[in-house]
């Protein structure tokens, strides 16, 4: 299958997701030249199959958008598209976007659907020819705080019920993230947004994903630019050090210019952060 096209898996035909979510009330702007969705609708996978022979590696990707809208092409679909080249097997994540919906078990609504997609991709692992074992979660500036999140939650070695037989995370790639939730730190939409404006200060901490790093993370990939207006380059950086601390294997690329939400595609500078990506990869295939 030409990796351009795509099948897609509806999280909700076989999990019990609900909470009023409203079909067909899907939202398409344009902003900055990108193609984002927002509004209402169902959560998704969107499979993208290898152009050469598949490596049983997975990715999932979390495109971002500030938790108020995604960029599922910009940083999910043409990113997918380019894995694919490598032999991997891509899932981008259409995760629901917050709302006004309250969450679940502590679980606001992008992270549920990341678990919920997280079990869909191991229990399916045999039918979609990947390794069970070999599944990665890639994330792009809000999107990058649900997936370092995720990659705690699944790695942590006192998983949650129902989590517990799950292989965890191979690896985790970061790419421009929100990583703090701290006043002088955040990106203070993608916080507002993911726990509320009257956020409690133990939420805060709980939800800064830096706070959720552990022996146990997986090796980790971090992208930033030193002149990111919108989301500080204090965010990977923190995420680097916890990463230190833990005894966690991580690389990071910072670079001097390149600004936010540049996708594959930073016109700053001449080395492209993909290839050094594609080299990273090579050590779990």
């Amino acid at each position: 299958m030409n990796s351009s096209h795509h099948e897609i898996f509806h999280l909700d035909a076989e999990n019990d997701i609900h909470h009023n979510t409203v079909k067909d009330a899907e939202v398409v702007t344009v902003h900055d030249g990108v193609k984002c969705i927002s509004g209402s609708y169902n959560p998704a996978l969107l499979i993208f199959r290898p152009e050469v022979k598949a490596n049983g590696l997975s990715i999932i990707i979390c495109p971002g958008g500030g938790y108020e809208k995604l960029a599922l092409e910009h940083e999910g679909t043409e990113v997918a598209q380019s894995l694919t080249k490598l032999g991997i097997t891509v899932f981008v994540l259409k995760y629901r976007l917050p709302g006004e919906v309250p969450a679940i078990d502590d679980m606001p609504l992008p992270l549920e659907d990341f678990i919920t997609a997280y079990k869909t991709v191991q229990e399916k692992a045999s039918e979609w020819g990947i390794n069970p074992s070999s599944v990665g979660i890639m994330g792009f500036s809000a999107g990058g705080h649900l997936a370092s999140l995720a990659s705690s939650i699944l790695s942590s070695q006192q998983k949650k019920e129902g989590l517990q037989n799950l292989f965890p995370p191979l690896f985790t790639i970061l790419i421009y993230s929100v990583i703090s939730f701290q006043d002088d730190i955040t990106h203070i939409g993608s916080r507002e947004r993911f726990i509320g404006k009257a956020a409690s200060i133990n939420d805060i901490i709980r939800y800064s994903s830096n706070n959720t790093v552990t022996q146990s993370s997986p090796p980790t990939f971090l992208v930033h630019c030193s002149d990111d207006l919108i989301v500080s380059v204090e965010n990977s950086l923190l995420y680097y050090k916890a990463c230190l601390n833990h005894n966690v294997s991580v690389e990071m690329h910072v670079y001097a210019k390149g600004g936010h939400g540049f996708g594959m595609h930073n016109d700053f500078i001449k080395e492209k952060w993909m290839d050094r990506l594609t080299n990273w990869l090579v050590q779990f295939y």
